[in-house]
């Protein structure tokens, strides 16, 4: 008796955690809210019109006048707190990495220059208007205890700024990353 007793409450106990820790459309989007909200000011910094800066230069480059950013470490445990770590391998190698080639050199958006972050005077802003996004919109395609794949619609802006009137209904990715045990966009907001 002690032993069907025993099993009962494990197999209660076991029903009520998992029951607890599975995922509806309510919690995908409540997920999904603030990492789109903090991808987009990211896009902003790295794709858009950048961090304000100072006067003082160096070179190409342009000291960053952030409390919030004041060094390449600053950007990228950011980007560690929204992105999969493969997304932040592509956007470290598009926006943070520069390089030379036979068709020339590429400038990386920001450097460190004696542990001060500096931003480069000539970077092309990518992304002038954020896309905005009907985070009521927001639907869960598909969800498992490890990704969220939902819809969402947004908005493009012209070159001016006005937005369109049509939404664009575009598909994110969200990934469970065991290491940061958080759930970390897998797909750009751009």
């Amino acid at each position: 008796m002690k032993k069907l007793l025993s099993l009962i409450l494990s197999l209660i106990a076991l029903v009520s955690v998992t029951s607890c820790g599975q995922l509806d459309s309510q919690k995908a989007h409540d997920i999904a809210v603030p990492l789109i909200e903090a991808s987009q000011k990211l896009d902003a910094v790295l794709y858009g019109t950048g961090l304000p800066v100072s006067e003082e230069k160096n070179g190409k480059y342009t000291k960053v006048d952030s409390a919030e950013y004041t060094c390449l470490d600053d950007i990228k445990a950011q980007m560690n707190k929204i992105y999969t770590p493969e997304l932040c391998e592509i956007i470290r190698n598009s926006a943070l990495k520069g390089s030379t080639s036979e068709h020339g050199t590429t400038y990386a958006r920001y450097i460190d220059i004696d542990g001060v972050l500096y931003s480069y005077d000539e970077a092309k802003v990518y992304v002038p208007h954020a896309r905005r996004y009907d985070l009521d919109s927001i639907k869960a395609t598909n969800m498992t205890d490890r990704r969220i794949i939902f819809k969402v619609d947004t908005y493009e802006a012209d070159e001016n700024g006005n937005y369109s009137d049509v939404p664009e209904n575009i598909e994110l990715k969200l990934i469970y990353d065991d290491a940061y045990e958080c759930w970390l966009l897998d797909t750009p907001t751009y």
